[in-house]
């Protein structure tokens, strides 16, 4: 198991190639943190907040993020494969050029008119 930051309040954080694999993020603050090319596979980060957060090129495969806010994150290149997304939040965030989303996965999360998709792929809108 990784690091346990359940609840963290790492708003504005700079964790830039940060090492957070099997992590626990679980309710954590990450509001606008700086995670580009960080490694944040297989990590519960169920019902955090990473609204406005810069994870371009973030590793976060097989992660929970569930009820995860992404709204505004620029996600360019991450790779979300087996990622769960049940009622994640990605209203007005970039996913393009995104490595393993699948549609089938996306059914379930949720974005709106901003929010920039891979070619091919659709998402609900959030309520």
């Amino acid at each position: 198991m990784g690091a346990v930051l359940k609840e963290a309040a790492l708003k504005g954080a700079n964790r830039q190639k940060a090492k957070l694999r099997e992590a626990e993020l679980k309710d954590a603050d990450l509001r606008d943190a700086k995670l580009t090319d960080a490694h944040l596979r297989r990590a519960d980060l169920e019902n955090a907040d990473f609204s406005g957060a810069q994870m371009a090129d973030t590793a976060l495969r097989g992660s929970d993020l569930g009820k995860v806010n992404l709204s505004r994150a620029d996600l360019r290149d991450t790779n979300m494969t087996d990622a769960v997304l049940y009622r994640t939040g990605f209203s007005g965030a970039t996913l393009s050029g995104e490595a393993g989303l699948q549609q089938e996965r996306l059914n379930t999360a949720c974005g709106d008119t901003r929010t920039k998709l891979p070619k091919g792929l659709t998402i609900s809108s959030c309520n």
